[in-house]
């Protein structure tokens, strides 16, 4: 396999698209200037599992590359975002305005769009997971520190799928903690094998 399809596309991208490259590529060389990589966030693999390409000049295609997500960055703090009472915010449950008026995401930055919130244990997470793990008692479990009863709960068993966090009315990055208590039990287990 010396060369890939990949997709370029996402909001932050003027004319998304599929090219075929071959593998060690420089990204640059893909985009070709088409973007403001200062203004534009940059994620190699998609806007649920993607992870962020921090340094464009040096990144290139790998073996294993599907796609490009382009996102744009929030170029203004949101200012009183709490007087807007998720009117550009979009779940799966009806916590937010737009329920009322059905209104579609029209805008995707990487903003949080507001402050972080607490789990609300609505259970979202728990009927969407492919792993049937309880996603909202791992992250109890993990903001508490408690890393053994999370191991009990069986994190390793999470496929790094991304649902969870996306479900999540509270928009909490659970499958990045998820993630993180798997990295931390595995050098756990180096260390006393």
């Amino acid at each position: 396999m010396y060369e890939r399809i990949v997709a370029l596309g996402g909001p932050g991208f003027p004319k998304p698209r599929h090219v075929r490259v071959r593998v060690g590529t420089p990204l640059k060389d893909i985009i070709r200037g088409e973007i403001d990589s200062q203004r534009v966030c940059i994620l190699r693999g998609g806007l649920f599992i993607g992870e962020i390409v921090s340094d464009i000049e040096n990144e290139s295609v790998n073996f294993d590359d599907d796609g490009f997500f382009f996102l744009p960055k929030l170029e203004k703090r949101e200012m009183l975002s709490f007087l807007k009472p998720g009117f550009r915010r979009v779940s799966h449950l009806p916590v937010f305005m737009s329920s009322l008026i059905r209104a579609a995401d029209s805008e995707i930055t990487n903003s949080l769009r507001g402050e972080l919130r607490p789990c609300i244990a609505c259970g979202s997470c728990e009927l969407i997971c492919p792993a049937g793990l309880f996603p909202n008692l791992i992250h109890r479990h993990l903001y508490a520190n408690d890393i053994d009863e999370a191991e009990r709960l069986r994190v390793d068993l999470c496929v790094d799928c991304n649902l969870c966090t996306y479900i999540c009315p509270s928009k909490i990055e659970l499958q990045k903690q998820f993630h993180e208590a798997k990295l931390q039990l595995e050098e756990k287990k180096n260390l006393n094998p």
